[in-house]
């Protein structure tokens, strides 16, 4: 099995596909190489991919796999050529035999995923998804898009942006 589908049934353990906004998201596996080397071993993560970010991947021979939590590939490409950088990216990641894997929306709408740890971050209460999701995953139950946080004890808006982190 290669280290792309091993990463790829890890993230959908994790962040299930079906929770992603399919209708306009691109996720799951991006660039499958046709020759990935069995001495890649490494899975590197980054927020997003961009050429610093890949020669950096691409610097270790060991990386075989990048997650990229926003996806880099986004529209359809026409042609692939070195002269657009992300058609680049994508070229160089493919020469090393290196997968891409992007769970966005489906991370941020999981369980435990990105929306539910932005909102945990608020205090004590309750977190439920804006739009649940209809017949979610065995153990997605409650998972879907967006959340509202539900204070348990009254709280100031001044002590709501102190948590946030914002700093005016």
């Amino acid at each position: 099995m290669s280290l792309l589908s091993k990463v790829t049934r890890c993230m959908r353990a994790i962040a299930p596909l079906e929770l992603a906004e399919t209708s306009w998201d691109n996720v799951g596996v991006l660039v499958e190489p046709p020759f990935p080397s069995p001495k890649q071993n490494k899975v590197f993560l980054t927020i997003d991919l961009t050429p610093q970010v890949l020669a950096e991947a691409l610097s270790d021979p060991k990386v075989g796999a990048i997650v990229s939590y926003h996806p880099p590939i986004f529209r359809a490409f026409k042609r692939l050529t070195s002269q657009d950088p992300k058609q680049d990216m994508i070229l160089k990641a493919i020469a090393s035999g290196v997968g891409i894997y992007s769970p966005h929306t489906a991370c941020d709408n999981c369980i435990n995923g990105v929306n539910d740890w932005l909102a945990s971050g608020l205090g004590k209460g309750r977190i439920e998804p804006i739009t649940p999701t209809i017949n979610p995953p065995e153990g997605q139950e409650g998972a879907g898009s967006g959340r509202l946080f539900t204070f348990d004890e009254p709280v100031s808006l001044p002590v709501v942006v102190d948590r946030t982190g914002y700093i005016g």
